[in-house]
Parts: C-alpha cells; sequence; structure tokens
C-alpha cells in the first residue's frame, strides 16, 4: 500500500477486503517450497526443499488433519476462482489509489511573475 495513510473507515474496509482476497490467493492458488535440510561444508551452505506445493495441499496431504476439515477444504477450493480473484484484488488497490490521490494536496509552483497549481501526481 506504499507510503499512503489509510485511515478512514471506508479504507478500512477495503483493506480488510483486500487481505481477505490476498489470504485466499496466498492459501490456495501459489504454490512455496519448504527447506528440509541444510548442510554447510566450510562456507558452502547445501540447502534441499520439497516439491513446491500450496498451503491448501499441504493440509490435504497431512495424516493427522481430520477428514471434515479436509472435505471443507476441498469444498472451498472448487468455489474459488482466480481471475476474479485477481480482479478483486486489483479493484481495491485502484480504489485505494484513488482515494490516496484525493488526499495528496496541490502543489503552487512560482515560475516567474506567474503561479502554476499542480496536482502531485503529475510532478
Amino acid at each position: 500500500m506504499g507510503y499512503d495513510r489509510h485511515d478512514s473507515q471506508v479504507e478500512v474496509d477495503l483493506l480488510n477486503r483486500l487481505y481477505r482476497s490476498l489470504h485466499l490467493l496466498v492459501n490456495w492458488f501459489l504454490p512455496s517450497q519448504k527447506l528440509l535440510s541444510k548442510v554447510r561444508t566450510g562456507s558452502h551452505i547445501a540447502k534441499v526443499y520439497d516439491q513446491a506445493q500450496t498451503p491448501c495441499s499441504r493440509m490435504l496431504a497431512r495424516m493427522d488433519v481430520p477428514e471434515e476439515t479436509k472435505q471443507q477444504l476441498r469444498s472451498t477450493r472448487t468455489e474459488l476462482d482466480l481471475a476474479s480473484l485477481h480482479h478483486e484484488i486489483l479493484r481495491c488497490q485502484e480504489q485505494l489509489d484513488e482515494m490516496a490521490k484525493w488526499r495528496q494536496p496541490l502543489v503552487i509552483k512560482k515560475c516567474g511573475s506567474y503561479r502554476y497549481i499542480l496536482d502531485e501526481s503529475t510532478t
């Protein structure tokens, strides 16, 4: 969200909506590798990683997770759509950027005997 201050209730609600969408994207669609081991040989460190999987796939592969929880995860995964999730994230980011632009003060630039009022985003 950059360096902008988002402190109004509308912006906080929008940020919460954005973080909910990011949570779904990261946990259901973005695979990550987990470090299994690392061995130091002198100054060289050899790292061994697990195969890249999404956090949801890791939960489904565990034996200690109850079948009821696995069924809930599977049903949530079938309901999600990557394209609409991506569009929701972009829409939230654009709305937050627009709100931040409206808060930025105008800049008055003096050039000789003339004064220009410029928007900070164009300078």
